[in-house]
């Protein structure tokens, strides 16, 4: 035999099998590490069982207020002391700690239908953030939270309040901002939704969350950031108090033989109807609730009964009057 033949015959067949082999490998390789098992994300219903079966096992032994203001949310609503804070309004709270729009929506016929509220207070969106949501994707799941209550309650008012900025959060406040002004475009062209901005009170002059608001977690209000909360808010849901709370109505005058005037058309309680404030010399006029008279001296302000009365020579604030 060839010696020249011999040596290829040896050497051909190793070379032959490296190919096969670093074939092999470098096949495997191009499929990577083998992909984990996702874990599905938890029913809601499932996920807050236990909360939802409080609630209703609570109004099962006690009666709520009939025509009620509904608080409804996140922990940011259930450590609220609603009842304390709105001594003048039939209130109900059912915030469960640590929930996300797209959580509370499916809970609408255990947390909302059953109360069949006169008017509805919102609060969710950090949790959503947090769990690295994008603000279109908090928006349209706040739409549908709204579809969800208009299947029964079409014409029930829903205020949003703004997702809130914190110390532990503040780094992903861009995001929450832009969630909040796509909610709130959403409010302005929808009757019967309001968005309710409560994140500018919270706001030091430097922009930054003014950490003595805060509980020592830096996320969570505490009893003086509720404070302010309830200030801003109690304005926009005076309108809901029972009657007898009601301011009393003055003495109708002696019927005379003039034909009575006819009945002025009912003002929009939070578009037309006052009060409304501006600073004795400034040129901005403010709705009752907005978060920017929180910096205003009571001193330098001024307070009208309509829109009307605070419009000349003013023009309306870019944040509580849409």
């Amino acid at each position: 035999m060839n010696p020249s033949h011999r040596s290829t015959g040896i050497f051909s067949a190793p070379i032959g099998f490296g190919i096969v082999t670093l074939t092999i490998i470098l096949a495997a390789a191009s499929l990577g590490p083998a992909a984990e098992p996702q874990t599905p994300a938890p029913d809601p219903q499932t996920k807050w069982e236990k909360d939802i079966l409080t609630f209703e096992q609570w109004d099962r032994k006690n009666s709520f207020p009939a025509d009620a203001v509904l608080f409804v949310g996140s922990s940011s609503i259930r450590m609220w002391e609603t009842r304390q804070c709105f001594p003048d309004l039939p209130v109900i709270n059912r915030g469960f700690g640590g929930s996300q729009i797209a959580e509370i929506t499916p809970l609408v016929p255990r947390v909302v239908f059953p109360y069949r509220p006169r008017a509805i207070v919102f609060y969710a969106g950090d949790n959503d953030i947090a769990a690295g949501k994008s603000p279109q994707a908090i928006a349209d799941d706040y739409r549908d939270f709204v579809r969800r209550v208009r299947e029964k309650l079409a014409d029930t008012p829903i205020y949003f309040l703004s997702i809130k900025p914190s110390p532990l959060r503040w780094s992903m406040w861009m995001n929450a901002s832009q969630a909040n002004t796509l909610i709130r475009d959403f409010c302005r062209t929808n009757a019967g939704l309001h968005f309710v901005d409560l994140a500018a009170c919270l706001l030091q002059e430097n922009g930054s969350p003014n950490p003595v608001l805060f509980l020592p977690d830096n996320l969570h209000l505490n009893a003086q950031g509720y404070k302010i909360w309830t200030q801003t808010l109690a304005p926009l849901l005076r309108q809901f108090a029972p009657a007898e709370l009601a301011a009393p109505v003055p003495a109708t005058p002696a019927a005379s033989s003039a034909s009575p005037a006819p009945a002025a058309k009912p003002q929009a309680a939070t578009e037309s109807a006052g009060p409304w404030f501006a600073t004795k010399s400034g040129k901005v006029f403010h709705r009752a609730g907005c978060s920017f008279l929180s910096r205003i001296s009571k001193e330098n302000l001024q307070e009208f009964a309509t829109r009307d009365e605070a419009a000349p020579g003013r023009r309306p604030c870019k944040t509580c009057n849409p």
